[in-house]
């Protein structure tokens, strides 16, 4: 199964550095995750940088089902519409 991720054109090469650095943070955190070690804080910011990127939808499922868990729980925001 291939997966992509699209981001926004960004113009310098500062800019593309800063966009690649941040996803590999949120990859190193999706693996802490996985894992096991992130402490429930650490859990909650991490779902809410996927909800907030949209990444939550296109991930796994039961990423999406842990997102709107923490909806639902008031922990995790959505943006208004």
């Amino acid at each position: 199964m291939k997966m992509s991720v699209q981001f926004k054109s960004v113009r310098s090469a500062k800019g593309r550095q800063e966009v690649g650095r941040t996803m590999l943070d949120v990859v190193d955190k999706i693996i802490s995750f996985e894992s096991g070690e992130l402490s429930v804080d650490e859990v909650v910011v991490l779902f809410q940088e996927l909800v907030d990127s949209g990444l939550a939808w296109s991930l796994q499922g039961s990423y999406g089902r842990v997102a709107q868990s923490l909806i639902e729980s008031g922990l995790v925001k959505t943006a208004p519409l």
